[in-house]
């Protein structure tokens, strides 16, 4: 039976002791917002367990900044130093029912004080780029909808897999959608988020005009255009899946020759989120229009 080890939010891990309670495998360890397992093979899966939809708020953010940092810290200590297993993956995935993530927390948005506004954009930027720049094999897999800011996240890993699950009340069949709808609810594409894009997806003009138009995919077109990387009919198997492709990644070269390749492959989209004043900026001025702050207001009255 897995061990269950209770963590304190937001604490940081100083020591190595501390970093191998919080990270050792073959154990299950519960935060508030993120579940994270660690299995035999050194292959960890965080969890996103924030109801009902996984949006992106403050809490949240730090915890999964806070789980990247430990898991980082981890991959660095020596050998000498923690008798626990490499860390040769992180899988990213939800805890929910039909939702991975359903991107940045709206409220934040809502006629917000611009300092705040921007403080937290700079918090899923720099999550992001942490995400992006780990110096393991990630993958993500999609167990529910994977929308806007949730959709970046998964893009931020190496690798993505979707199961194809049936959401309650689908319509003619429908499975869970993946896009960037960020347009739809009147936001402008940061310059991130076109870089990452393009670095994603098979065919990068034709995505601009989905990027423009706020297209979302369901499944079979989101493998098309390069959003996913697998499909599959079980969970346990796109799972299975994507732990598979961490390991088998972390043992087909050298630890340090693969995070080089990876860095310098990822060279020209780190650049652009270390600019993270300049990306807080491009996107506090799109959230702070009018025209945008009048569709929330819409929305969150129809919600209400």
């Amino acid at each position: 039976m897995l061990a269950t080890t209770v963590l304190t939010r937001c604490v940081r891990l100083n020591s190595a002791s501390q970093l191998r309670r919080s990270l050792q495998i073959g154990t299950r360890s519960v935060s508030n917002l993120v579940l994270k397992e660690a299995d035999s093979s050194g292959v960890v899966t965080l969890k996103l367990n924030a109801p009902p939809v996984n949006a992106l708020t403050r809490p949240l953010l730090s915890e999964i900044s806070n789980s990247l940092h430990e898991i980082v810290t981890q991959v660095d200590l020596k050998k000498s130093e923690s008798q626990a297993p490499l860390v040769n993956g992180v899988v990213l995935t939800s805890n929910l029912n039909h939702q991975f993530c359903a991107g940045l927390d709206l409220r934040e948005l809502h006629h917000p004080d611009p300092e705040k506004l921007k403080d937290y954009l700079q918090l899923f930027l720099k999550t992001l780029r942490s995400l992006a720049a780990l110096p393991i094999p990630t993958a993500a897999v999609y167990n529910g909808h994977a929308l806007a800011g949730g959709a970046v996240l998964g893009m931020a890993c190496e690798r993505r897999f979707l199961f194809r699950g049936q959401p309650p009340k689908s319509q003619n069949g429908a499975s869970y959608w993946v896009g960037l709808n960020e347009t739809a609810i009147g936001l402008a594409i940061p310059p991130f988020l076109r870089e990452l894009a393009h670095f994603v997806v098979n065919y990068p003009a034709e995505f601009d005009v989905y990027l423009e138009h706020g297209t979302v995919f369901q499944p079979d077109d989101a493998y098309k255009v390069g959003m996913v990387d697998d499909i599959d009919d079980e969970l346990e198997q796109a799972t299975a899946k994507a732990r598979e492709w961490c390991l088998s990644e972390s043992v087909q070269q050298p630890r340090d020759e693969r995070m080089q390749a990876k860095l310098r492959a990822r060279a020209r989209l780190l650049k652009v989120l270390d600019d993270i004043d300049g990306q807080s900026n491009h996107l506090l001025e799109s959230v702070l229009k009018p025209g945008f702050q009048q569709g929330l207001d819409a929305r969150f009255k129809k919600s209400a």
